[in-house]
């Protein structure tokens, strides 16, 4: 079932039924004290009456014709007839009085020895006994408080089966002052009541015509006066819808509703301007959340580059160890040769001496020097083979540092861009500023790793540099070295007669190789430095190594807020769209 649209009452109407409602309010408060000042004043005059015209009546009644009443209280005594006739004339002439007799107090007993046709008509008859006929206490109160007091009273109002009244009571006295009987007028208070509510009805139409003319009044000026908050309210309901291409509303009067008016006026065109500016803002925002995406994106490419490079680099470090380990190996061997030699360059010193008598054996060990010399040759070929790779691949691993210290300035670069975008932002960017900000620190710690590694590097390729001069000048003397024993073996018969000669040159000789062990030492210091080094440079590549995966996952934790941001200008713009401004 479909249910019904609430039906709403405009303020004109609410204002002018509230009016309405004060006004019968009003009205019903002015009916109820006019009908009681009416009504009092009504009983006011009827006490006033009631004295009056009982000193009217009791004056006119002749003495004794009253004797020859109260002597004879009956239907048979003309007198009795003729005073109840006068009764009735005045009853009918009477608007408010209903009924009129005499009261006689004979000790206990209270009569009413006549009455007028309106009393007789309910059943009572001449010298009617009061008391049988139910009268109230303050009633018969009254009656005994005239004939003792003998001044004229009234009763307050009572009622009975035929309604309610209020009676008279004047005395009536013979010449010496003794009161013989009282007057007794009874006012219908109902007819009062009566009077006083048609009186009251009278306000009360009078009232009801103010009200009529008062309420189309002022519903015809409390709509007037209430047009533009009706306007208001069409304007601001189009608002609602999102419509804010509305016309300035009139200001006509320089009321709180002028006021609300202009006021309204202003909201719009403030409310234009922010959703306009919220407009520019968001697409901006937007616009540089998707350049900052990709050049995260971009970012993130280029670390995992970093990272990549750096693992070939650790490759390369624990190679170049494990080389250096070798090297160090083969040095120490050669260092050991060496001193043989020179041990042995020694004993040929010595021996040489004795060369003519050790002849054979001077052959033997000229022919061992040989294979000795060689195997030297072959171990500083071999040693500088190692120290030229080992250039080789420090010339390498710089090469890889100089890519590393480039993506860290491009990294430390984009960084530099991406706070100034967060700073553009404003508030909205100050979180991405701080991320920003922490990418630009690791950016230059892995820059400042890789100059520190760079200079390392520098360190061991001069030091290797060295080594292969050494090796070179080690190979050049062991193959002096050789050529001298091949021309010692080919001069073998000559040595008995240039002994002395021979001996000075193995003495040279022995001094020579004694600079190269001394040589091979300092070589074996740098290799074993080296060898340090180059662990240390392995730990330092994987440090870095660790630090740009460390970095790789704050630019893609960047990338990331880069793109939530993204997706909430997308948000913002589309509950801007909602408003409709030119």
């Amino acid at each position: 079932m479909k249910k019904r649209k609430k039906q709403h009452m405009s303020i004109s109407k609410k204002l002018t039924a509230i009016m309405v409602s004060i006004l019968l309010l009003f009205g019903l408060v002015t009916l109820g004290l006019s009908y009681y000042i009416v009504r009092n004043s009504n009983l006011t005059d009827m006490d006033q009456s009631l004295s009056d015209k009982g000193m009217i009546l009791a004056k006119t009644i002749d003495i004794d014709t009253l004797r020859s009443i109260l002597d004879n209280p009956s239907k048979n005594n003309s007198d009795a007839l003729r005073l109840t006739s006068e009764m009735d004339a005045i009853n009918e002439n009477s608007d408010s009085i209903t009924n009129l007799y005499l009261i006689t107090v004979n000790g206990e007993n209270i009569n009413a020895p006549v009455l007028s046709s309106s009393i007789l008509e309910l059943g009572a008859e001449y010298n009617q006994d009061m008391i049988a006929m139910g009268l109230s206490p303050d009633f018969l109160a009254r009656i005994k408080e005239i004939f003792n007091t003998k001044k004229a009273t009234a009763t307050d109002i009572y009622s009975d089966e035929f309604g309610s009244y209020k009676t008279g009571l004047t005395p009536i006295l013979d010449e010496d002052g003794n009161i013989l009987a009282a007057y007794a007028i009874d006012y219908d208070v109902s007819r009062v009541t009566a009077k006083a509510m048609s009186e009251a009805l009278w306000t009360l139409l009078v009232t009801v015509i103010f009200l009529i003319g008062s309420s189309i009044a002022v519903y015809s000026l409390l709509r007037k006066k209430l047009t533009p908050i009706q306007q208001l309210s069409l304007q601001s309901k189009k608002v609602a819808e999102g419509n804010l291409e509305l016309d300035p509303l009139p200001v006509t009067s320089a009321d709180e509703i002028g006021t609300l008016t202009q006021n309204f006026n202003s909201m719009i065109e403030t409310l234009k301007n922010v959703i306009k500016s919220t407009t520019n803002v968001s697409a901006r925002v937007s616009n540089t959340a998707n350049v900052l995406s990709a050049n995260m994106q971009e970012a993130t490419d280029s670390y995992n580059n970093v990272a990549s490079s750096m693992q070939e680099i650790a490759s390369g470090a624990d190679l170049q160890v494990q080389k250096a380990k070798e090297s160090t190996i083969t040095i120490e061997e050669m260092s050991i040769g060496i001193q043989r030699i020179a041990m042995t360059s020694n004993e040929i010193s010595e021996s040489s001496i004795l060369a003519s008598e050790e002849a054979e054996r001077g052959n033997e060990s000229t022919n061992k020097s040989v294979s000795q010399m060689n195997a030297i040759s072959k171990a500083v070929n071999q040693s500088a083979a190692s120290v030229k790779l080992l250039g080789e691949h420090s010339n390498k691993i710089e090469e890889i540092v100089g890519i590393i210290t480039g993506i860290a300035s491009q990294t430390n670069l984009l960084a530099l861009n991406a706070a100034i975008e967060a700073a553009r932002a404003g508030e909205a960017g100050s979180g991405f500023a701080v991320v920003a900000d922490e990418v630009r620190k690791l950016a230059e710690q892995s820059e400042a790793s890789a100059r520190e590694i760079s200079t390392l590097i520098s360190h061991i390729q001069h030091d290797t540099n060295e080594s292969v001069n050494i090796m070179i000048h080690a190979v050049e003397e062991v193959d002096h070295g050789i050529v001298m024993i091949n021309d010692s073996e080919k001069s073998f018969s000559q040595i008995l007669t240039s002994i002395h000669h021979v001996t000075g040159q193995i003495q040279e000789l022995s001094a020579t190789i004694e600079e190269m062990a001394a040589g091979m030492e300092e070589v074996t210091s740098a290799v074993k430095d080296m060898e340090e080094f180059s662990i240390n440079s392995k730990d330092n590549t994987r440090a870095v190594a660790a630090t740009s995966a460390s970095q790789l996952n704050t630019v893609q934790r960047v990338s990331e807020e880069a793109q939530v941001l993204s997706e909430l200008s997308d948000e913002l713009l589309n509950v801007v769209h909602t408003f409709v401004v030119k």
